[in-house]
Formats: C-alpha cells, structure tokens, sequence
C-alpha cells in the first residue's frame, strides 16, 4: 500500500473494509487496526487515516487511533476533540516524505464542503481548526483569499449566533500561535496541553460546559494524565 510505505506502517496490521463512512480503531480481538475507508474519497482519506496510527506511535498513545466508545462521552466534546486532532495528524502527514501535495489537494476538498453543525460549539471548533490548518500546515505560496472566501459563510453564521461574543472568540484566535509546540515535536504532554487550552476556552466561552466537566471529558480520554 503506498501510504502506508510512505508512512513507514509497513510493519502494522491493518484491515481495511470499504465501508460508507471512514474511520480507524484498534481491535484487540483481532490484534489489528480496523480501516473503514470508503473507495470514493479522495487518495488523501486514506493516507490521514494512517496517520492516526503514526500520531499514537509517535507519542505512544492509543486514543490518537482508537477512540473509547463510552457513553459518557459527550457527543459534541468528542467532534471538538476530533476536528483539533485531526488538524494534528494532517501537520504530521503533510510532513512526511513529501506527502504535502495530497493534503494539498484534501485541504481545497475540505474546505468547499458544506459542513453542518449541531450546535454553535461545533461550529466554533469547526472555524478554529480550519484556521489551524491554513495558518500551519498550508506552505505559504498556497495561501490566498479564496480561504476566507470560502470559510465567510461560516463566520457570518456564527456572528448571528445568540450572545456571540467577538472578544471571546479573538481571544481564542490568540492562542493558537501554541500550536507551533506541537509541530515542533509532536509530543503528547504539548499536544495534550494544547487541547486542553483550546477546547476549554471553546466550550467554556461560549456557555457549553465548565472546566470540572472539560476534565471529566479529557479524563476518559487521557485517564493517566487527568485523574
């Protein structure tokens, strides 16, 4: 599989299903990855895949490809956690052995789709992380207008949310310059303190859960780093 030698996986088990919807888990049954990739998508669907699988080997930490199925977890914290993970594995891939041009490419896909959003939380988060991605993992000569073009839509929805709070989301925007830890060496205390910080100040400024619920959430997840 080409991704997966680019990606250096050669030595990992993995199963992969086509399946409608795409996504990754570790069965221990099995001793294997799970892979449900649907063949329509775009080449690079496959090779994020991975590399959730390359971000847990790399900070030797599962939940990064294997998400708890719990039912305490909380539906809109996990698509939060989700979109900001997902920013740290496409920094990840998009580095590795010149693998930049298809996440280019995924990266104008994603950005043309028409997402939508259970709650003002998730379309917060859903903002942050797209602007993650173009502030630190586009190569400069790739930025250009049609990103603000595309995410204005967005931005209009959310400034005629209820009690938006402009203060409150700039002041989110300032602390995403952290994010430059993470890419420096991608490692999970950095990662983990980075989505604490943002996550909390998502949730918690825009009134959907208060910092003892934050780390209840972060404790499922990251149960030997939240006790």
């Amino acid at each position: 599989m080409f991704f997966k030698e680019k990606l250096d996986l050669v030595d990992v088990k993995i199963r992969i299903r086509n399946l409608n919807r795409t996504g990754i888990y570790f069965d221990e049954n099995l001793e294997c990855y799970i892979l449900n990739y649907n063949e329509e998508s775009i080449d690079y669907t496959l090779a994020h895949e991975l590399g959730h699988i390359l971000l847990s080997k790399k900070t030797n930490n599962l939940i990064f490809a294997n998400p708890p199925f719990s039912d305490d977890v909380d539906e809109t914290f996990f698509t939060v956690l989700d979109y900001l993970i997902n920013v740290i594995v496409n920094s990840l891939v998009s580095r590795t052995n010149n693998l930049y041009e298809y996440y280019k490419s995924f990266f104008h896909f994603y950005i043309n789709l028409n997402v939508r959003f259970r709650n003002k939380t998730e379309l917060v988060a859903f903002i942050i992380s797209t602007q993650l991605e173009y502030q630190f993992n586009l190569k400069p000569e790739d930025k250009g207008t049609y990103f603000f073009m595309k995410m204005e839509r967005y931005y209009t929805t959310l400034k005629k949310q209820p009690n938006f709070n402009q203060k409150k989301f700039d002041n989110i925007l300032l602390q995403l310059n952290n994010y430059k830890k993470i890419i420096t060496s991608f490692e999970l205390q950095e990662i983990i303190n980075f989505l604490f910080e943002i996550i909390g100040m998502i949730c918690e400024n825009f009134n959907y859960m208060d910092e003892s619920e934050i780390r209840n959430q972060f404790h499922i997840f990251f149960p030997d780093r939240f006790l």
